[in-house]
This record gives C-alpha cells, structure tokens and sequence, in this order.
C-alpha cells in the first residue's frame, strides 16, 4: 500500500513506464511557458475581436432591416390615412356602362364605375390608386401625391405634357372618343 499511485497503474498494466515518465515531466517554467501564455491570449483576443465584429456587423444588417420594416410601415399608415380622407366612393356601374381601361405596372387594368365617374376619369380629374386589394378613386392632386410615394400602384392621368407634344400632330382634329369600344 506504500505504493504511489504512478506505481500501482504500472502494476494493473494500465499504463506504461514510458507514459509514467511523461508524467513525471513538469510545465515548463519562465520565458518560454510566459510567451506561450502571452501567445494563447493574443489568440483568445484576436478570436473575441472578431467575433465582437460579426455580432457588431449582424447588429447592423439587423437595425437596417428594422428601420426599412419601420419606413414601410410608416408609409401604408400614411397610404391608409389619405385614402381615408380623401378616396371617393366608386359609383355603381349600369349595364350599358363600359370599364375604364387603364395601364397599371405594365398591364393594361380594368375598373368598373358609374358614368359620371368614368368620364372624370377620362377628363383627368380623377386619379387612381391600388392599395389592400382595391382600386380607391381620388382627386388627382392627392394621387400626384401619392404617386410619389408609391408609383407602381397608382395611375395618374397625364399632364398637359402630351398635349403640347402633340400641338403639330397632323391628325389633332381627329378626336379618338375615350369610350371607343374595339
């Protein structure tokens, strides 16, 4: 029993003299085993650096996303607040009434409304807007407005920009009827 406990687990055969020796070895001590203490914390710190980035550049893309979330939201409560106040109830269309066609994202749409409100919208004092699934009929200053904001989903008559650009169109005396039926 006098034995050391390096002694017994040669005599089990669990380990070897060799292995024995080895452990006999102690630490290095002084300049060496100081710089390679210094050298494993530079590592530590390098690695936490670099982490400390990732999260810090993670944080960002997380607050830019936010922020866009936020905008957007900020912007459909301004959409929804002007086509509360201001949209105009669509007037029901008869049976002999024809749909307004109209361009909208590239595609030719179709609204069906009451006369009077056709022909305004033909006239250009109507504009309209495409919001939660529905098209809201506005003055057209207020959906100038929000064409700003959002022009894909709004349709506003042009200005009198085509109506100078065609002052020397041979065929102005030519009326093309808006409601021309193909």
């Amino acid at each position: 029993m006098s034995n050391s406990l390096r002694d017994q687990l040669i005599k089990a055969g669990l380990v070897t003299k060799k292995q024995a020796h080895e452990t006999r070895k102690r630490k290095p001590r002084g300049k060496q085993a100081h710089q390679a203490k210094r050298k494993e914390q530079t590592q530590r710190d390098a690695e936490i650096k670099a982490l400390d980035a990732h999260k810090r550049e993670r944080d960002r893309e997380l607050n830019a996303q936010r922020e866009a979330q936020r905008k957007a939201r900020e912007q459909a409560d301004w959409v929804r607040q002007m086509l509360g106040s201001h949209a105009l109830k669509k007037g029901k269309p008869g049976d002999e009434d024809p749909a307004f066609h109209f361009t909208l994202a590239g595609a030719v749409q179709h609204l069906y409304v009451g006369g009077d409100q056709r022909a305004q919208l033909a006239a250009g004092k109507l504009g309209l807007v495409q919001f939660d699934g529905q098209y809201h009929l506005l003055p057209v200053s207020i959906a100038r407005q929000l064409h700003e904001k959002i022009p894909q989903r709004t349709w506003v008559p042009q200005a009198d920009a085509d109506q100078a650009a065609d002052a020397d169109d041979p065929y102005a005396d030519f009326q093309v009827p808006d409601d021309l039926m193909w």
